[in-house]
């Protein structure tokens, strides 16, 4: 290895840029979903069922905290990645609230309908034509979490 590889690999950094923070985006929007349906599964199954055994619903709390722990990660990324901190922090307010906060973690189901958010906004333009689809997904998923 030459000098000057081993020092790149040892300063590197992100750029922090908006094009690096939509390219983040963009590269984590599907495991972000598949997330927030592992919390919101996690988080219907024991109320669905009250009689859940403790293996279960201990797997049910464990995956839940991972979701969480995820969201997190993906914040500081995300606020680590933007040019302009504050306003990011302005902008995602409600992220940093249900984060921060344990006590408000049913409001955690709302990140999963953020996230259904994120979908259409870095939806393809063909994708936006069914907007039937998308509005009824999500009529379904608000109701489902109200219900919870």
């Amino acid at each position: 290895m030459s000098p000057g590889s081993e020092e790149s690999v040892h300063n590197w950094s992100p750029e922090r840029s908006e094009a690096s923070l939509e390219a983040w985006r963009n590269r984590t929007i599907v495991p972000m979903v598949v997330a927030a349906g592992v919390f919101l599964g996690a988080y219907a199954w024991p109320i669905i069922d009250p009689g859940l055994p403790d293996g279960p619903r201990m797997l049910c709390e464990v995956a839940m905290t991972v979701v969480w722990v995820l969201f997190g990660a993906d914040y500081l990324v995300r606020l680590w990645l933007s040019p302009r901190r504050w306003r990011f922090v302005w902008k995602n307010w409600f992220d940093l609230v249900v984060l921060a906060a344990p006590m408000l973690r049913s409001l955690r189901l709302v990140q999963v309908i953020m996230v259904l958010g994120l979908v259409n906004k870095h939806a393809s333009a063909s994708l936006r034509a069914s907007v039937s689809r998308y509005s009824a997904a999500a009529a379904v998923l608000i109701v489902l979490c109200a219900a919870l």
